[in-house]
């Protein structure tokens, strides 16, 4: 599978039904159709999408870095419990990545979580000020 056709398995609306032959793709000698194959199902964002990748990377992924922790972290974003399984099944530096990438998704949480908060929440939750 060629990387041009990783994007044809997504598309414009990422499906589930792309993620079989992108997991495929993931196992191509090709370096670059495996690239294209992370960042095709980290397009789908979908938890069943890193699976494949997870599974590829116990047993070596060769995909840089970046691209692996931008797909997780898009994956893996309303289940990161996930993530916490693969953690303990892993070692050495794909144990250190997936650190990496649950301390990634644990910052954007905080900083979503501070972008929603607004001054009368914090009105509501204030401890009184004495009158002088």
């Amino acid at each position: 599978m060629a990387p041009s056709d990783c994007a044809d398995c997504v598309g414009p609306h990422p499906a589930f039904e792309a993620i079989p032959p992108l997991a495929e793709a993931l196992d191509s000698r090709s370096r670059e159709t495996r690239i294209a194959a992370v960042r095709g199902l980290g397009r789908i964002a979908r938890m069943d999408a890193a699976i494949p990748i997870l599974e590829r990377m116990l047993t070596q992924l060769d995909v840089p870095e970046h691209t692996l922790k931008s797909a997780l972290v898009k994956c893996c974003n309303l289940h990161p419990s996930i993530l916490v399984n693969y953690v303990e099944r892993s070692h050495g530096a794909v144990r250190q990545l997936l650190a990496r990438v649950l301390e990634s998704w644990h910052r954007l949480t905080w900083a979503r979580n501070c972008l929603c908060w607004r001054p009368t929440h914090s009105r509501k939750y204030a401890v009184p000020q004495p009158e002088l």
